[in-house]
């Protein structure tokens, strides 16, 4: 019978995970909770900050999680400084950088991270986790250099 569900049925009763597993920081409410949204749809437990300070204190008493989506331009301190902070600190969170700059000007996106856009689909948003986890998992896996 559980085969005769709908897959947008059957997604409904999906038991989300217990802890958040992804973060979304954007000093636009409006833009943070149609991310936060995206990401729900797909089954991420998200939690949301508004800017980088309350960002730090979310990544600081969450050891769970797994991948962060940024706002590239907020007041004060920045998604490129946030992003920078969040590698040193956490280097097995995946980050994607959003923007409404069709591209970031030079070093404002870290090598490992990756960089969307605004505006995005849903599909967008799941492929440029998928590649920033992807990347992510690359770095881990590399030896040191040996120099």
């Amino acid at each position: 019978m559980a085969d005769q569900i709908p897959h947008e049925a059957s997604r409904e009763v999906m038991t989300p995970p217990s802890h958040p597993n992804a973060i979304v920081v954007d000093d636009d409410p409006a833009v943070r909770s149609t991310v936060v949204a995206l990401l729900e749809e797909t089954g991420l437990a998200v939690v949301e900050a508004s800017d980088a300070f309350e960002a730090f204190e979310v990544i600081c008493e969450r050891p769970h999680l797994e991948t962060a989506v940024i706002d590239l331009q907020m007041p004060g301190l920045g998604g490129a400084q946030l992003a920078a902070v969040i590698g040193d600190m956490r280097p097995n969170v995946a980050v994607v950088i959003i923007s409404g700059q069709s591209s970031p000007l030079e070093k404002e996106v870290p090598d490992r991270m990756v960089f969307l856009p605004k505006p995005f689909t849903g599909h967008e948003l799941a492929a440029a986790i998928n590649r920033a986890r992807a990347q992510t998992q690359a770095e881990q896996s590399t030896p040191p250099d040996k120099a």
